[in-house]
């Protein structure tokens, strides 16, 4: 080997060094904006260092956690789907599967989410967060399923007292021609006091069943207004504990984070000796 073969192949070395060096460097510049909660400012970080390195698992998956802070649930779940394709074990894949899982719940994705949860059962058994939002996934899949078959009850009641309702009219004229006729043929006075009481019980019943059909109709108001109520609160009640879970995942985010550094830190002591 000569010596500008030996100074070339240096010279790529210490390139490729100085590549993966400024990665990290800017992965490391967006976990301390992540850990100050400044989280586009960590994106950018993260953004940077993946232009460099596209392929960087902890750089797709970190800023998969930013979007995330920032409501941008769908770039989230994309770019934790490409950290789940790590062939160098820098994340953890059952944590990048249940990240996966609470963005696409957070999408209303629910049927996608309770799989990423399964997923991340299966590489963690033991990871008891997962398995709490996959016991939620299902129960707001559940809820939805309820609410979906009680639009499509009320939909086909509505059609059905429409239907009810035409069929009235057409008897209700039938029975008023029929009238009319009886009114042209008849000449006493008996039929004439007889027709009149024909009407006044018909109208009468009339009264009747006017009144029990709003009776219902106020019961039936009623009871749809209590299980809106009691809908929204499930609701209200999943959003709830989804938030506080969040709440809790981002402080182990932020501790994880914190620890990398230090041990990066400490990494770099041993080197400098």
């Amino acid at each position: 080997m000569n010596f500008k073969s030996l100074i070339l192949m240096l010279s790529v070395f210490w390139t490729a060094v100085a590549y993966g060096q400024s990665v990290k460097e800017e992965v490391r510049s967006g976990n301390e904006a992540y850990l100050d909660s400044a989280y586009e400012q960590a994106s950018e970080s993260y953004l940077e260092a993946l232009s460099q390195n596209p392929d960087y698992a902890k750089a797709q998956f970190n800023l998969g956690n930013a979007y995330y802070q920032q409501g941008k649930f769908k770039e989230a779940a994309q770019l934790y789907k490409r950290a789940l394709s790590d062939q160098e074990g820098s994340v953890n894949q059952a944590d990048v599967n249940y990240n996966l899982g609470n963005a696409l719940l957070k999408d209303q994705q629910i049927e996608q989410a309770i799989n990423a949860y399964k997923d991340a059962l299966r590489k963690d058994a033991s990871h008891q967060q997962a398995r709490h939002n996959l016991a939620l996934a299902k129960r707001m899949l559940s809820q939805q399923d309820q609410n979906q078959s009680k639009d499509k009850d009320k939909n086909g009641d509505k059609g059905d007292d429409q239907e009810q309702e035409g069929e009235k009219g057409d008897q209700e004229d039938q029975g008023e021609k029929g009238e009319d006729q009886k009114k042209d043929g008849q000449d006493g006075e008996d039929q004439e006091d007889k027709s009149g009481g024909e009407n006044e019980k018909d109208q009468k019943k009339e009264n009747e069943s006017s009144e029990q059909s709003k009776g219902q109709e106020g019961k039936d108001e009623e009871n749809e207004g209590k299980e809106s109520e009691a809908q929204q609160m499930s609701q209200e009640q999943a959003e709830q504990i989804l938030e506080a879970l969040e709440s809790d995942e981002e402080a182990l985010r932020k501790k994880l984070i914190q620890q990398e550094m230090r041990k990066q830190k400490r990494m770099q002591t041993d080197k400098d000796w």
